[in-house]
């Protein structure tokens, strides 16, 4: 199923403009989820929230980590090596398919925001993180489960650093180390 849905969708290339457009969000794309976040980031640092980038940072790193764990689980080749059928539309390296780095980063900076910066500002990112994802389906580099994986895989460690800030010794630290006024906000 995961060839059939990845055959499906990177059969649809062809269209110069819609070849264009998932190009621009296969590669370049990313740059602005990043330039997102750097802004986010800086209106944090402004309103003296650090707290908020700790816990954005740290789900970052262990999105990060959790990827290159699932890299050593689960090897895979990227699907324009296994698949010479497959139009790869944008230069790319053989090697590791599973999970896609862009997708993790992208879904990853939508999940943090939205959980510890802003919910509208997570939302307004994650059609763009669904973007980057399918468009790296689109240009043949990689499969449909890369995407799934990498989206589940950043839930889940935004997921764990959110559980690990409201209980525990975390949040002890947290609310011992930054004055609660600046937490509520």
């Amino acid at each position: 199923m995961n060839t059939d849905l990845l055959l499906e969708i990177n059969g649809w290339s062809g269209n110069s403009v819609v070849d264009a457009i998932m190009k621009f969000a296969a590669g370049t794309m990313i740059y602005g989820v990043f330039a997102v976040l750097a802004v986010l980031c800086v209106l944090q640092v402004m309103a003296r929230r650090l707290d908020r980038l700790i816990l954005v940072g740290t789900s970052l790193v262990l999105a990060l980590a959790l990827g290159r764990g699932a890299a050593a689980l689960f090897p895979n080749e990227r699907p324009f090596i296994e698949h010479p059928e497959v139009h790869q539309l944008v230069h790319h390296e053989p090697g590791q398919s599973f999970p896609s780095d862009h997708s993790l980063a992208a879904f990853g900076i939508a999940f943090a925001i939205a959980a510890f910066v802003s919910m509208r500002w997570g939302l307004a990112l994650l059609p763009v993180a669904a973007l980057v994802g399918f468009s790296r389906i689109y240009v043949g580099v990689h499969y449909p489960a890369d995407i799934v994986g990498a989206a589940v895989l950043a839930g889940i460690a935004v997921g764990a650093v959110a559980l690990a800030a409201r209980s525990g010794p975390v949040a002890r630290l947290l609310a011992a180390r930054f004055p609660v006024d600046a937490r509520a906000a």
